[in-house]
């Protein structure tokens, strides 16, 4: 769903072919929300919050 709805691709087209490539591989964000679940502090009451961001900065 992160991928369809929240990261923007970038498009280009083989002939008639739509071909959308990601930023960073899929393999790659789904190790970033596995370590997100597993080592998050479930002794705390904070949700897991993952930010995506278009220019690459990150402010509180």
């Amino acid at each position: 769903m992160v991928y369809t709805k929240y990261l923007k691709a970038l498009i280009y087209y083989d002939g008639i072919q739509r071909i959308g490539q990601f930023v960073f591989p899929q393999e790659a964000f789904r190790k970033i929300l596995l370590n997100a679940v597993v080592y998050k502090d479930y002794s705390a009451s904070n949700p897991i919050q993952i930010g995506v961001y278009e220019d690459n900065t990150y402010s509180e």
